[in-house]
């Protein structure tokens, strides 16, 4: 949001963002800087989003097992999978000017979007079924972490579906609409509102603030990764020390 809010502040008369896509050829350099930074983190959402929904749909395909989550792979693959898309958009559109339509720039601009979008809603699907067929009780950790990931979902899915409908909207007029730019920034800056309270909540941050000091810094949610059932932690007893022999006497 940051790179799309300077972008407008560069470029005020630009008609949206597809629009100085369009039109690169007179846009200056540092307009088509902020384009390709915007660009490349909204891809890099797009896969944090979709390596994040491969990992609820990993364990629901193995309900007996922990759930399993790394984030250091979310963005190790996230980040490059970006540039990858980015390099493959340059070659295919950016470098062939005028070759796809402007009215139809926005949707090429979201084909990770969607196509993340699709594979997500089968593979749940499919991920979803496999796990009632094996049986009809959730591991406790993918129980408590489906809870956590499916409302980021939900903004994910629903950012999505409101591009589309923008996209429509303008298909439908037979060329972008006047307000369609405002509207696609609206829904960036509630998506990313949405994820930031949910996050706020999730963390844990607004429980510590009314703890006593020494109550705060103990973490107030459990890590995923703790094989705990709901009634919680298992304890197991303390070794104890074997009896001493007991010492018979030898007098008569």
């Amino acid at each position: 949001m940051m790179f799309r809010a300077c972008t407008h502040l560069v470029t005020p008369d630009a008609p949206s963002f597809v629009g100085i896509d369009f039109h690169h050829e007179t846009e200056s350099n540092s307009t088509l800087v902020l384009y390709w930074g915007t660009l490349y983190f909204a891809s890099a959402t797009t896969f944090w989003y979709l390596m994040l929904a491969m990992d609820l749909i990993s364990s629901l395909s193995n309900p007996f097992l922990p759930f399993q989550s790394n984030s250091l792979i979310h963005h190790t693959l996230a980040w490059p999978l970006a540039g990858v898309w980015c390099l493959l958009y340059d070659v295919a559109v950016y470098q062939q000017p005028k070759a796809v339509p402007e009215i139809h720039l926005r949707m090429v601009t979201h084909l990770p979007l969607y196509g993340s979008l699709v594979y997500i809603m089968f593979a749940l699907h499919a991920a979803g079924a496999k796990s009632r067929q094996l049986t009809t009780t959730i591991h406790a950790t993918t129980r408590r972490m489906s809870k956590l990931i499916v409302p980021y979902l939900v903004v994910f899915g629903a950012s999505g579906i409101a591009h589309l409908g923008i996209y429509v909207a303008d298909v439908s007029n037979g060329k972008p609409l006047v307000y369609s730019s405002y509207v696609d920034q609206l829904v960036g800056i509630v998506s990313t509102t949405v994820l930031f309270v949910l996050f706020y909540f999730d963390s844990g941050v607004c429980r510590r603030r009314g703890l006593p000091p020494q109550d705060a810094q103990q973490p107030t949610i459990l890590s995923p990764l703790d094989d705990i059932d709901e009634a919680g932690p298992h304890t197991q007893p303390l070794p104890q020390d074997p009896p001493f022999p007991r010492m018979q006497s030898t007098a008569n």
